[in-house]
């Protein structure tokens, strides 16, 4: 079971004021995590409004650091290098 329809179907039984531990439990075994994880998926749809895991932060090169890493023959050393010699001051 997706973890957006665990917590979407937990907090209906939460609303109807009959959420108890071992739903909790259920509902974790059934999701294949910690107990643990499932109050805090919980907790995030209850204060933030998510049902989904919060986005990852992503690093993105441009246009230039890929020139950069491809003319380096992929060495990320190397652009680590450019890079450092660009934002130092």
């Amino acid at each position: 079971m997706s973890r957006p329809v665990l917590v979407a179907r937990l907090l209906e039984l939460d609303a109807a004021g009959v959420l108890t531990t071992a739903h909790v439990r259920a509902g974790a075994q059934v999701g294949g995590v910690n107990v643990r994880t499932v109050w805090r998926w919980l907790d995030a749809a209850r204060t933030e409004g998510r049902l989904e895991r919060r986005p990852r932060a992503r690093l993105e090169l441009s246009d230039r650091a890929w020139e950069v890493l491809a003319q380096e023959g992929g060495n990320a050393s190397a652009l680590h290098r450019h890079l450092s010699r660009c934002f130092s001051t």
